[in-house]
């Protein structure tokens, strides 16, 4: 840090009003100096706003640049409004895992840093120079397979690192997918993750954004697995070979007829459990996507109907003979716009 940013922060810091406390035994008050008031988290004024570059579900993102190191950063600032109770537990979970998470198709989160209020807090993570749904909106022709192939690997092998730790993240969708400069694909957004166990806990059925929500959750299953976010992989592939949203439904029930016009209407052999009349669902024979034919796994593959059926992540692409896979995704230049890395 310069001299004349650290003398800055010495009389910002000086400026602070000692805080005081009662005690919880004996009588009077005692103050915490305002050096000690940040305990052992970095001020958030070591760290200059470059400009804004998105809002997650619970908090804005910065791009901004560490004065400490120099480095450029994701600076993410946890959303408090209407918090009367501290910190939203959306929240707490996403610091809880991902200070436990190290995957480089992972976000990072390096560390918390806090404000002079109470309700400034900052989560300071890895920056990704683009998302996938900035990246479809702005490309004028559809990824090559190579490039699908490339991302869809990353995005299974970090859902892999994650399932096998009994976390499930519940918001996978595009927006929530990053990319860095050198096309290393990570995976974003916390908010909604939840570990789970045997036998599962409920949980909230309406986590997923509509589009990727798999249709257990759209007809009320509360207990969840790791199939939701096979579901919600299956619509992204699809997604990126089409150049265009798989299931765009408006709301639950037209989410719901399109699916069964997609893959058919589930019977009791797919579906034992009877969740909701069949008077619910609308009668249509299965249709294949109209998609291009690549060496990818299926999205049918990953879209089940039948809650708890979808494949795992080491069962598709990660287990593909190497044949198969691309030159692009070997070290070898692709003729593409987008850079590729495995």
């Amino acid at each position: 840090m310069a001299d004349g940013d650290r003398a800055e922060a010495a009389s910002a810091e000086s400026e602070l009003e000692p805080l005081r406390f009662q005690r919880l035994w004996g009588e009077g008050y005692f103050e915490v100096p305002a050096s000690e008031r940040l305990g052992k988290c970095r001020s958030v004024k070591e760290f200059e706003k470059l400009n804004r570059i998105g809002e997650g579900t619970y908090g804005i993102v910065y791009r901004a640049r560490d004065t400490v190191t120099d480095e450029t950063v994701a600076l993410k600032k946890v959303r408090m409004d209407n918090e009367k109770e501290g910190m939203p537990v959306s929240s707490l979970r996403e610091i809880t895992l991902l200070l436990e998470l190290q995957h480089p198709n992972i976000v990072e989160l390096k560390e918390v840093v806090v404000g002079n209020h109470l309700e400034s807090i900052f989560l300071v993570m890895g920056y990704c120079e683009q998302d996938l749904a900035s990246l479809l909106e702005n490309m004028q022709t559809p990824f090559s397979e190579a490039q699908v192939k490339c991302i869809i690997l990353q995005v299974l092998k970090g859902l892999q690192y994650l399932h096998e730790r009994y976390i499930i993240h519940r918001d996978l969708k595009v927006s929530n997918l990053l990319m860095t400069d050198k096309g290393c694909v990570k995976i974003a957004d916390f908010g909604l993750a939840r570990t789970y166990g045997m036998p599962p806990q409920p949980m909230t059925p309406k986590v997923v954004t509509l589009w990727y929500r798999a249709p257990e959750l759209l007809l009320g299953v509360t207990t969840q697995t790791t199939s939701i976010d096979m579901w919600a992989v299956g619509c992204i592939l699809a997604e990126l070979l089409a150049h265009k949203p798989l299931l765009p439904g408006t709301s639950e029930i037209h989410q719901i007829d399109l699916i069964v016009q997609l893959l058919g209407t589930p019977n009791e052999n797919i579906w034992p459990v009877r969740v909701v009349p069949q008077r619910c669902l609308p009668s249509c024979p299965a249709c294949p996507p109209a998609l291009p034919d690549a060496p990818l796994p299926l999205p049918s593959g990953f879209l089940q109907v039948a809650p708890g059926e979808s494949v795992h992540p080491a069962e598709t692409a990660l287990q593909q003979p190497q044949a198969q896979v691309p030159l692009a995704l070997r070290g070898r230049a692709a003729s593409a716009q987008l850079p590729l890395h495995v």
